[in-house]
This record gives structure tokens, C-alpha cells and sequence, in this order.
């Protein structure tokens, strides 16, 4: 008998003791206890059989591009669609046969090789496309990825499709030209309200990783104007809405990619409010200094608030 097993009968001999188990129970549930856990541990075979069908798919991918990389230019864009189609065909197919037994480790297989999929099929759409290669391919990749992660869902196809939807959003915006940076920001964090919404309510399976991807999507949206055009008010103090968002959400979703991203939207919105408030006067170390008294007058009060609440 491991220590494992000791402590679990250790423990049911005290609930004996206490009269919530019969003795005659004791055996039998320490048993069961021990094939659930043993069940829970994953097989050394089965871990090899994880990494060397990654490393299958990658290879396929690489040998494809490896064969292709010198005559690509010189084939037509059907031809390269037809191409990019047939690898994507083959993925998506593995992926439908290796999913079919239902087990944890073949579900993860099946979700990165439909991920791949999802890419290749995204490239051969834009190759199809005469026009707007860049949203047709994205959105074509977003469908795909999104029905793997509704089949066989996995965090690799979750961060696909968080890619796959800001590459739509951002060619959507484009195409449309709103002639409005700030109309085009507001659509990014919206966008990443609605992932980090689905991840809240449970509607994703992977919580914190769905809240993660929400909350660098409506920073990235409040940073858009920054980015396009250059220093205003506006970036900043969306960046410090989204980051006092993320701080407010972390009451309810106990999850440390929430602090990370309500730290980093302060650490980025207080040094371009003090230079954009004294028009650059202060230096970048005066920021830097200005900016950790202000984390760490936040963290003083968030303890002293959870300690009053305790």
C-alpha cells in the first residue's frame, strides 16, 4: 500500500470512528477511490501517442511547404487552393477517424489537427478568392475552427479561434472603413466582451483561457487609436475602462488572467495619460516611478479591502 492509499484509509477509518462510514465500507471505497484515480493519471503509451501525432501533423505541414516553397509562385491559385484543400481534407479526416473512440487524449489530437486544418483551410480559401482574399479566408477559418471546438473542444482550438476572429474583425474594418478609429476600437473590445461573456456564463469550456483571449482583445481595441493614428485621450482611458473591467470581473471569476490583464491596461493607460496630460514633459523613468506608486497604492487598498471584507 502506497502512502496515498494509507492516508485514503487513514481518513475513512476516522469517518468509522466518527460513525459516518461502516466499517465494512472501508475496503470498498478505498478501492474505488484508487482505480478512479489510477484511471485519472494518463498513460506513459498513451502521452507518446499525444506527442508523436503533434509532431505527425507538424511534419505534414512542414514537408508540404518544404516541396511546395520553390514552385509556389510559379502555380495558379486554383491549383494552390486544390492543394491547400486535399491537406486540409486529410486533417479534418484524421482528425473525424482519431476522435471516433471518445477518450481525453484522442479528443486533444482530434483538436489540433482540426486546428491545422482550420489554418490550411483559411490559405486555400484566400487563394480561391479573387478579391478580399484576407476576410474570406479568415471567416472560412473561423466556421471550421469553431465547429472543432464545439465538437472536440481544446484550448489550442479555442486560441484559433480568438486568432481567426480578430483577423476577421480587423479585415471586416477595414473593408468597411468606417473612417472612425474610434468606432473601429470599439468594435475590437466588444468583440472581446463577447469572449470573455461565453467564458463567464460557461458557454466555453476552457474559462480562464476564454477570459484571457476577451480581455487581450478589448485592450488591443482600446490601444487601436494608438496604434493607427498616435497619442490622444481616448486610448487611455479605454485602456483604463477595460483594465477596471477586468479588476471589477475578478470579484466574480477567481482568475489570475484577469489581475494580469487589469495590471497591464494600468501599467499602459497611466504613462500615456501623464504624457499626454504634460504634452511628453516628463521623462519615461518619472512615468515608470509615477505608475508603480499608483500599483502599488491599488494593491495597498485591494488588501486592505479584502481584509475589512474578511
Amino acid at each position: 500500500m502506497n502512502q496515498q492509499e494509507e492516508r485514503i484509509q487513514g481518513a475513512l477509518e476516522r469517518l468509522v470512528a466518527e460513525r459516518v462510514v461502516a466499517p465494512t465500507q472501508v475496503e470498498p471505497i478505498t478501492r474505488a477511490v484508487r482505480d478512479a484515480l489510477a484511471a485519472s493519471v494518463p498513460r506513459r503509451g498513451a502521452r507518446w501517442t499525444e506527442i508523436i501525432s503533434y509532431a505527425g501533423g507538424a511534419l505534414v505541414l512542414a514537408g508540404a511547404m518544404a516541396m511546395l516553397g520553390p514552385a509556389w509562385q510559379d502555380l495558379s491559385s486554383g491549383l494552390r487552393s486544390g492543394l491547400l484543400g486535399m491537406i486540409t481534407a486529410l486533417l479534418l479526416g484524421v482528425a473525424l477517424v482519431v476522435q471516433r473512440t471518445g477518450s481525453a487524449v484522442r479528443r486533444r489530437i482530434a483538436g489540433v489537427l482540426w486546428t491545422l486544418g482550420a489554418g490550411t483551410a483559411a490559405l486555400g480559401a484566400g487563394q480561391l478568392a479573387s478579391e478580399n482574399e484576407a476576410l474570406i479566408g479568415s471567416v472560412v477559418g473561423l466556421v471550421i475552427a469553431v465547429a472543432g471546438y464545439v465538437c472536440f473542444p481544446g484550448s489550442v482550438g479555442l486560441l484559433a479561434t480568438g486568432m481567426l476572429s480578430m483577423t476577421a474583425m480587423i479585415t471586416l474594418l477595414d473593408l468597411i472603413d468606417l473612417r472612425s478609429r474610434l468606432l473601429e476600437a470599439f468594435a475590437v473590445i466588444a468583440l472581446g466582451v463577447v469572449f470573455a461573456a461565453l467564458a463567464a456564463a460557461g458557454v466555453l469550456r476552457h474559462r480562464s483561457l476564454g477570459l484571457g483571449i476577451g480581455s487581450a482583445l478589448a485592450l488591443m481595441g482600446a490601444q487601436w487609436p494608438v496604434v493607427l493614428t498616435g497619442h490622444d485621450a481616448w486610448p487611455y482611458l479605454m485602456t483604463l475602462a477595460v483594465a477596471v473591467g477586468c479588476l471589477a470581473l475578478y470579484m466574480w471569476e477567481n482568475t489570475w488572467v484577469l489581475i494580469v490583464a487589469g495590471i497591464a491596461g494600468i501599467t499602459i493607460a497611466i504613462p500615456e495619460a501623464i504624457w499626454n496630460l504634460t504634452d511628453g514633459a516628463l521623462g519615461g523613468g518619472i512615468m515608470t516611478v509615477v505608475t508603480g506608486f499608483v500599483l502599488l497604492g491599488s494593491g495597498a487598498l485591494g488588501l486592505a479591502w479584502h481584509r475589512n471584507a474578511g
